[in-house]
């Protein structure tokens, strides 16, 4: 698994190599190489066991980009499989979720796609990493942290999402997955994210046509008050949804996607898990 904080545009960066080896009881620096402390036989709670790569930018810096090219390793045999990554591990549970509909926005609310526990979870793992501000003036003001980890994108899929799909084509082509990286954005007290609309990507022959948001905790019980997700449908009054932990929307990118902006935290702190579903030629 490899974890990406976002990177600033144009800015040194220093890549720290982040490495488990078992039996190892204390936490050494050696070369820029970590390693996590374990004991034989037991699962860590807040750590990945995977060697994972994190980015940091250095002291100082303001506007970040984040960069998603994932290179390919060079060809040799074929890895030893390794065990599901801890994020992975979390979900196990298959559901069969009934998906909403609205007549007046082009979105799919999937209620408990999540359970609370692996929400508190997924937002325990992710903050055992270092967060990057995104911030520009009147625009947005956002923590993220990038995570390419294929077995928690899998399992995401599995625990719900692919039932839910299995039967969606969108331009002759079919649902086949999430892509491997996954955002986990942090929104405290004053942040938020203006107009915006979500672009596709592409892997190879496969390209995103849906984003996924799934809310990893929700408005009350002392987690956030404010943090609204707001789309601005045309000539319409805008839909307003009020976040609540593993509720998970779907919706259209790029041409056909709506308008839409995450309303101020006013307190507290909101977690949103983001993905991008990926779609091929049957």
């Amino acid at each position: 698994m490899e974890i990406w904080s976002c990177r600033s545009s144009g800015k040194t960066t220093k890549k720290l190599e982040v490495l488990q080896e078992e039996r190892m009881c204390n936490l050494r620096v050696q070369d820029h190489q970590f390693f996590a402390s374990t004991l034989p036989g037991s699962r860590l709670p807040l750590r990945m066991q995977f060697p994972v790569n994190v980015w940091e930018s250095l002291p100082g810096q303001e506007g970040v980009d984040v960069e998603m090219v994932i290179e390919r390793p060079e060809k040799g045999p074929p890895p030893r499989r390794q065990p599901q990554s801890e994020l992975g591990l979390l979900l196990r549970e298959q559901r069969f979720p009934e998906p909403q509909y609205f007549t007046n926005v082009d979105c799919m609310s999937i209620p408990g796609l999540l359970s609370l526990k692996e929400c508190l979870g997924i937002i325990s793992i992710a903050e055992s990493y270092a967060f990057r501000q995104q911030f520009r003036m009147n625009v947005q003001d956002v923590q993220c942290l990038d995570i390419m980890d294929p077995d928690f994108a899998q399992a995401l899929w599995n625990c719900g999402l692919g039932w839910v799909l299995r039967a969606v084509t969108v331009d002759g082509m079919v649902p086949c997955g999430l892509n491997d990286v996954i955002r986990i954005q942090r929104f405290v007290a004053g942040g938020h994210l203006s107009n915006h609309i979500d672009r596709p990507i592409e892997r190879g022959r496969k390209i995103s046509k849906y984003s996924l948001r799934i809310f990893l905790n929700g408005i009350g019980d002392d987690n956030f008050e404010g943090g609204l997700s707001v789309f601005h449908v045309p000539f319409e009054d805008p839909v307003v949804f009020e976040p609540e932990a593993g509720v998970a929307l779907l919706y259209p990118q790029g041409e056909l996607c709506t308008l839409q902006e995450d309303t101020e935290v006013t307190f507290g702190t909101k977690y949103v898990l983001r993905a991008d579903v990926l779609f091929e030629r049957p």
